[in-house]
């Protein structure tokens, strides 16, 4: 059974948790199909959003990383990496586009401070 499929199974009577048991079985069942597909997609919109946050937090530390080892190389793709995972995050909603811009602009800061030094 899938993760959606879990979804509509409601949570055991004891309150206990289960092996296996679906991250979001807290939700009340669907009471009817169109609310059971809003409820699939939350899922799956939910593990796509967080895939995306990940990304640009795991660019934003390898940018932070090549800062601080001092290698202009690296500041300079890591941080093009970056903007362009924030920028795509933004486009998709992911983050809206003024935390993408405050993102970068406050990166833009140390990369300009560790190129400069």
């Amino acid at each position: 059974m899938t993760l959606a499929q879990n979804l509509l199974v409601s949570p055991p009577a004891t309150g206990s948790k289960r092996p296996g048991e679906p991250k979001f079985s807290h939700f009340p069942m669907a009471n009817s199909p169109s609310a059971a597909k809003r409820a699939r997609q939350t899922i799956t919109r939910t593990e796509r959003n967080k895939s995306t946050r990940t990304r640009v937090k795991n660019a934003k530390r390898k940018c932070i990383e090549a800062i601080e080892a001092g290698d202009q190389a690296a500041i300079a793709t890591s941080y093009s990496a970056f903007a362009s995972a924030a920028d795509k995050a933004a486009k998709a909603n992911v983050i809206h586009k003024s935390a993408a811009s405050r993102l970068k602009s406050r990166l833009a800061l140390h990369v300009n401070k560790g190129a400069s030094a």
